[in-house]
């Protein structure tokens, strides 16, 4: 079975083959590379912190990110709250990653952080805090509550230099539908009363609120016929978008969120396209093929794991099969396109051959990576991914309007 290994040997590879090529094209292909190493060789867990009311659930909201009994609910810590005692925390879900959280929360505000808090937040570099606020709980806790959350994020500044960024939530369990319009009230009022504390709103988020009410089946499988969430999903969203690059993967991988692993998943195919029309660009015959052709497979796998499965160049490769792509072929041809792009673009407008063969080899990538994420994110089917194969691997009609106007001169021009 293939594991993120596989990227550490393609980006080593990459580097050195970088490394020969002239000193201006050097820098834009590293710079590609660089988001590649945050998002896959340096994944890591998130850390979360819980500040704010313990009358929030905790695992309420935790089993709703990731529709499934993740955190256990603790009735002697309090509604859902985690045990304090033992500090940092490690929860997984089927196999698609970690996430670390330490719930800070006080009975009584007026309380100090006990010493395992105050120990686990000087061991680890926080990435989030999130500040929850109960819905069905006392709305007069937010100055209390907020004064522990300044402690905190000067506690943190001074262990590891940084403050994290804040994001507040008003959760409720509520059973109904929901009660949209007194929830955007509560959030409005949980974020200007945030906003009145400076140093807490130099590092926030805009406020969410999320209703955390669903259940599960005796074998511990979610019903979706007593799904009654709401604002999961943005707040799912919210937290990838604020996490550090090297924990965004695994928060996405956890939730399932389609939204945030598409936009991770957009990443990696823009880096793998800059990167392939730089190398298919080069006029080095057959230099590039091994590492497109090993470029485009692992960028494949790459969307697979990000989708929560396992990574595997093998399967990797047999989509690519089932989109209608034979490797073998492509080794062949690629090459006999590269030299007929260049003679046109040499006979038409000199000077663009390798733009041509550049601009085919990031076509080509960019086509299969849409194409990948929409199956394997998205949920389209084969035929449709196929399709849309076909629609994104057109080439750029800019080049041949220039091309065209090359041929044909302009009105009024002398000739």
């Amino acid at each position: 079975m293939e594991t993120r290994h596989s990227f550490l040997q393609l980006l080593e590879r990459l580097e050195g083959f970088v490394g020969k090529l002239p000193g201006a094209l050097q820098k834009p292909i590293l710079q590609e590379v660089s988001p590649l190493k945050d998002l896959f060789l340096r994944q890591r867990a998130p850390r979360l912190v819980l500040t704010g009311d313990p009358a929030a659930s905790s695992a309420g909201l935790f089993n709703a990110i990731f529709s499934a009994p993740v955190t256990p609910f603790e009735p002697a810590a309090g509604a859902g709250a985690l045990p304090a005692a033992s500090g940092w925390q490690d929860f997984s879900h089927a196999g698609r990653g970690v996430l670390r959280l330490l719930d800070a929360r006080l009975p009584d505000p007026g309380q100090a952080p006990s010493p395992t808090v105050q120990a686990a937040l000087a061991t680890e570099p926080i990435d989030l805090f999130l500040f929850l606020q109960s819905f069905e709980g006392d709305g007069r806790r937010y100055v209390g509550d907020a004064d522990v959350l300044e402690g905190l994020l000067d506690a943190t500044e001074k262990a590891h230099g940084q403050r994290p960024c804040v994001l507040p939530v008003v959760v409720s369990a509520y059973e109904g539908d929901g009660p949209v319009d007194v929830m955007e009230t509560a959030r409005q009022d949980l974020q200007a009363a945030l906003n009145l504390r400076p140093r807490i709103a130099r590092h926030m988020a805009a406020a969410l609120a999320v209703s955390t009410f669903m259940r599960f089946r005796l074998d511990g499988t979610f019903d979706p016929d007593s799904d009654r969430r709401q604002g999961i999903a943005s707040l799912v969203n919210a937290l990838v978008a604020e996490l550090p690059n090297e924990a965004r993967l695994e928060m996405a991988r956890l939730s399932g969120a389609r939204e945030a692993q598409a936009r991770i998943a957009q990443t990696l195919v823009k880096s793998v396209t800059a990167v392939s029309g730089a190398l298919g660009a080069q006029p080095i015959p057959l230099a590039d093929l091994p590492f497109l052709l090993t470029f485009q497979v692992t960028m494949v796998a790459g969307i697979i794991y990000i989708s929560g499965r396992e990574m595997s160049l093998k399967l990797a490769t047999e989509f690519l099969g089932t989109m209608g792509i034979n490797l073998g072929i492509g080794l062949a041809l690629r090459e006999g396109a590269r030299a007929a792009g260049r003679a046109v673009a040499k006979l038409l407008l000199p000077g663009l051959g390798n733009a041509v063969s550049g601009l085919m080899a990031a076509g080509g990538t960019y086509a299969i990576g849409r194409a990948a994420t929409a199956y394997y994110i998205e949920g389209l089917s084969t035929a449709d991914a196929r399709l849309l194969l076909k629609r994104s691997g057109r080439p750029d009609k800019s080049i041949f309007h220039l091309l065209d106007r090359r041929k044909k001169p302009k009105t009024g021009d002398k000739r």
